[in-house]
């Protein structure tokens, strides 16, 4: 383990990251935990090309916190650590891509869920980048190859359906009778 504290500005999310929306509640929590303690666990990142930039592998919340506490902590009266959130400490290491990639998937699905259609186009991207089985695909996630193919379906659905199922409006199992009913009556979803 290397420890470096880098300008939190010259580190980059991962690539690979899942997440596509950010939980500002969560963040500030975070980095309002962070102010009081300290940062718990380094975030991981590794160089890119010896050019000052890092690329997170894991961390991205942690990262949005020092942001957060950047432009927050004198006005909210936090403790000034890391000059004035300035600098983040972080764990470098030489990362493939595919590390940095079981990395970002690792941390989002065991720290906080994400959406389905999130996940979804994490599997697939995972599936195709590093041409791996649905049953690989699987290991990472933590469930079956069935799993894996039943939720990549749901990428199937129009952009509008898929958006209601990313915030929670529709359900999976209404999403996969959708997806039923496409297949009968394409016209009907």
């Amino acid at each position: 383990m290397t420890e470096t504290l880098v300008q939190w500005r010259l580190v980059d999310d991962n690539p690979y990251q899942p997440r596509i929306v950010d939980d500002a509640e969560h963040i500030e929590k975070l980095a309002r935990s962070i102010a009081v303690d300290g940062l718990l666990q380094l975030p991981k990142a590794r160089s890119t090309d010896g050019d000052g930039q890092f690329q997170l592998a894991f961390g991205h919340s942690r990262r949005k916190a020092f942001e957060w506490l950047n432009d927050n902590f004198k006005a909210q009266g936090l403790p000034d650590r890391y000059d004035g959130y300035t600098r983040l400490p972080v764990d470098v290491a030489e990362l493939t891509d595919e590390e940095m990639y079981r990395h970002a998937v690792s941390e989002n699905v065991q720290r906080k869920d994400l959406s389905p259609i999130e996940l979804a186009k994490a599997m697939i991207a995972y599936r195709d980048q590093f041409k791996k089985s649905s049953e690989e695909v699987g290991q990472l996630f933590g469930v079956n190859g069935a799993t894996v193919r039943g939720m990549v379906r749901l990428l199937d659905l129009p952009a509008p359906v898929q958006d209601k199922v990313a915030s929670g409006e529709i359900t999976q199992g209404a999403a996969r009778k959708l997806l039923t009913i496409a297949r009968v009556d394409p016209k009907q979803v």
